[in-house]
């Protein structure tokens, strides 16, 4: 009897762990959902900077931030010259198939299955903690009539 009682606590002992291991693969799956989202959209915004912006919007003097118009959405940028960074960047339009994103189409149950519970979520926006480790960055879904409207991303920096 006893071995059955061991062979039973052994069967337990196995089912959580195969369950705490299930949370930690999807909390990993979700994070990097989150880290390619990130990445694709730092370098959207490279590619937006380096060819799709005109030279005149760039070139300005100041270190001020600068809203920079987009056909698709809107982006700003910090900095100088070379050392232009862009700290933000709003899309409205877009079909981003291969992240599992259409703007217009992905409804709300998907983003939430692909990237987990957000940390903040309101009536219109789905927000993220992003990948930084040295300060607060953020992406933000847009949400209207139960879809994705919109990506924003808000990258901090030093």
């Amino acid at each position: 009897m006893s071995s059955l009682k061991s062979l039973f606590a052994a069967g337990l002992l196995l089912a959580s762990l195969n369950a705490a291991t299930a949370q930690g693969a999807d909390a990993q799956a979700l994070h990097e959902a989150k880290l390619t989202l990130d990445a694709f959209g730092r370098g959207y915004a490279a590619a937006l900077l380096g060819n799709a912006v005109p030279a005149a919007q760039l070139n300005a003097q100041s270190s001020k931030p600068r809203l920079i118009k987009l056909a698709h959405g809107e982006m700003s940028v910090r900095g100088s010259d070379k050392d232009l960074v862009v700290s933000e960047l709003k899309l409205g339009l877009g079909d981003f198939r291969e992240l599992g994103l259409q703007i217009g189409e992905t409804p709300v149950e998907a983003l939430i299955r692909n990237y987990g519970q957000p940390e903040k979520r309101d009536g219109r926006h789905l927000v993220y903690r992003g990948s930084s480790e040295i300060c607060t960055d953020h992406l933000v879904f847009h949400i209207g009539n139960g879809v994705l409207q919109g990506i924003e991303w808000d990258w901090c920096y030093d």
